[in-house]
């Protein structure tokens, strides 16, 4: 019998982020030259790096997921299937538990992103090395936070919070550019410069998508339709889980 071509797609999706989730890893701990552009380029250290070792958590849960969901047709009755079922369906009712809207798994997101941009603090990861490491990690965690936040709010909310760090980004370019002395002293005058104003490109880019999705989400809402609406347990779960 043919397996359907859905199942199909998402045990694909599934090898493909855990392909890119340990090559993203593998690279950015193991290649010299990043070594290199960590301590010359502050724009990739701040940003490159960070929204691909973001990128790197965020595929896990995402590949977990579409493995799971696939599993019962690829390795229909098998007991590598049940056991992946069993364990999604206890990972999302958990998270529907202990993370009802998003916002807890948002918090410790925020909090881990905002302690390593801290200028003293980020300057301090030149030095330690095992600090820096751990900083890896904890960015590759927010990563799968920010999947489990973005499972329980709806869409709406992550565009306005998208569009929040592209703000947020704004305003520390402005700052690192009008301040006369290097903000992030393990760099130069002109690298912190140079880094303001990629951030101040990518937060005007990214105003200029999200806010008109959200001017048409606010439009919808003044007409009276739904727009707050979370994801269903049923949908996440899908059938082959609430039977």
């Amino acid at each position: 019998m043919m397996i359907k071509l859905e199942p199909k797609f998402n045990f694909l999706l599934s090898l493909i982020s855990f392909f890119l989730s340990f090559y993203i890893f593998q690279w950015m701990l193991f290649d010299p030259y990043i070594d290199y552009l960590e301590e010359t380029n502050l724009f990739f250290h701040m940003m490159g790096q960070h929204t691909l070792l973001l990128l790197a958590g965020y595929l896990i849960p995402f590949g977990f997921e579409k493995l799971a969901l696939s599993s019962s047709r690829i390795f229909k009755g098998s007991n590598l299937s049940k056991d992946l079922l069993k364990l999604y369906r206890n990972l999302v009712l958990l998270n529907y538990k202990l993370n009802p809207k998003g916002f807890l798994t948002l918090s410790f997101t925020i909090i881990i992103v905002s302690y390593w941009h801290i200028p003293i603090i980020f300057d301090l990861l030149q030095e330690e090395e095992f600090t820096h490491q751990f900083m890896h990690f904890t960015y590759s965690l927010a990563g799968s936070l920010i999947y489990m936040s973005y499972k329980r709010m709806p869409f709406i909310i992550s565009v306005i919070l998208a569009s929040a760090v592209h703000k947020v980004m704004l305003i520390g370019s402005f700052l690192i550019l009008l301040s006369p002395n290097p903000i992030y002293k393990s760099y130069s005058l002109q690298e912190n410069i140079a880094n303001g104003y990629y951030m101040a490109i990518m937060g005007a880019i990214g105003e200029v998508i999200f806010m008109p999705l959200i001017v048409y989400f606010i439009y919808k809402w003044l007409k009276g339709e739904r727009v707050l609406i979370r994801i269903p347990l049923e949908k996440d779960l899908s059938e082959d889980l609430t039977k």
